[in-house]
């Protein structure tokens, strides 16, 4: 099914992104993190190991990291200023930079994996 959609194509809005339609692949990306979300509160009710290997949580973080300019769209920035996201999980240490560029939608753009 999702090898026909044009991944670049506009779709829905996805709320914590922005107020606006989202590319499609960032609507299938909110699926997967509900989806992974879902399936860790029922891991954790059942006290079971997460779905933590990169291969889940990478994606998830990313996906996640994107919702920050619009989160962080009312507070002020100080022109070139950073805000670091940093997760420490003990086999690994991911960083983060929140670059305040108003060009970007909002006072902080997030520089993820893919972009850096």
């Amino acid at each position: 099914m999702w090898a026909r959609l044009d991944l670049s194509n506009l779709g829905e809005v996805v709320w914590w992104a922005g107020i606006d339609q989202a590319p499609v692949w960032l609507d299938l990306a909110r699926d997967f993190t509900e989806d992974w979300t879902h399936q860790q509160q029922i891991r954790d009710a059942a006290h079971r190991l997460g779905l933590t290997a990169a291969e889940f949580i990478d994606p998830v973080l990313d996906t996640f990291l994107r919702a920050l300019p619009h989160t962080y769209r009312d507070v002020p920035a100080v022109p070139g200023g950073n805000v670091w996201v940093t997760l420490v999980d003990g086999s690994r240490d991911r960083n983060w930079p929140l670059v305040a560029d108003p060009t970007q939608g909002g006072p902080y753009n997030p520089v993820c994996p893919d972009q850096s």
